[in-house]
C-alpha cells in the first residue's frame, strides 16, 4: 500500500477512536468545585468557569478593562501580568461562560486563575485583581487521555464561546 494512503488511513482510524471516546463523555461526569483545596492535582482535566448571571459577566469584563487600562495596577503597585484576552463574541456567549481551559495540574492551575499573587508572567485570569466576589462556578472533568484533552477543550470553547481567553493551545 502506498505510504500516503497508509498515513491517511492511520489518521482516520485515530479520529474514529477519539470520536468514540468523546461520545462516551457525559455531563453527569462533570464535577463542581466546592473549594480549591479539594481539587485533584494530577490528571488530564478540562474545566469551565461560569459566572452566575450575565450582569456578573459584564462586571468581570469591565473590571478587567479597568485593571488593564490602569497600567496593571493591582493592590496599589504597578505589576506586569499576562491578562486574558477579552473576546468580541459577547452576544454568542452561552450560559455565562467566562473561561474554558485544560490542565494536567488542575489544583495549581485553578489557583493561578483565582490568586492575584501568582507569578506575574503566568498566563492566567488573575481574576481577584478585577472581580472580588466569590460566586464563580468551576466545573471540571477528568478526560483520562492527554491527546483528547485539547480536542475536548476546543469543542467546549466553540460551544460556549467564553468571554475570556483564547481557543486552542498557545
Amino acid at each position: 500500500m502506498n505510504t500516503e494512503i497508509q498515513a491517511i488511513n492511520n489518521f482516520v482510524d485515530k479520529l474514529e477512536e477519539r470520536s468514540a471516546k468523546l461520545k462516551k463523555l457525559s455531563l453527569d461526569d462533570w464535577l463542581t468545585m466546592s473549594k480549591i483545596e479539594s481539587l485533584p492535582e494530577q490528571g488530564y482535566y478540562v474545566y469551565i468557569i461560569f459566572a452566575p448571571n450575565a450582569t456578573k459577566v459584564d462586571s468581570i469584563i469591565s473590571g478587567l478593562n479597568n485593571c488593564k487600562s490602569n497600567c496593571n495596577k493591582c493592590k496599589g503597585e504597578v505589576i506586569k501580568k499576562a491578562f486574558p484576552k477579552i473576546n468580541r463574541h459577547r452576544q454568542e456567549n452561552k450560559d455565562n461562560c467566562v473561561y474554558v481551559g485544560s490542565s494536567e495540574s488542575l489544583k495549581t492551575r485553578i489557583k493561578q486563575h483565582f490568586d492575584d499573587n501568582c507569578t506575574a508572567l503566568t498566563y492566567a485570569l488573575h481574576i481577584k485583581c478585577y472581580y472580588k466576589e466569590d460566586d464563580l462556578i468551576v466545573k471540571y472533568i477528568n478526560i483520562n487521555d492527554r491527546d483528547l484533552m485539547q480536542d475536548v477543550e476546543d469543542a467546549l470553547w466553540d460551544y460556549y464561546k467564553p468571554v475570556l481567553g483564547k481557543r486552542g493551545q498557545k
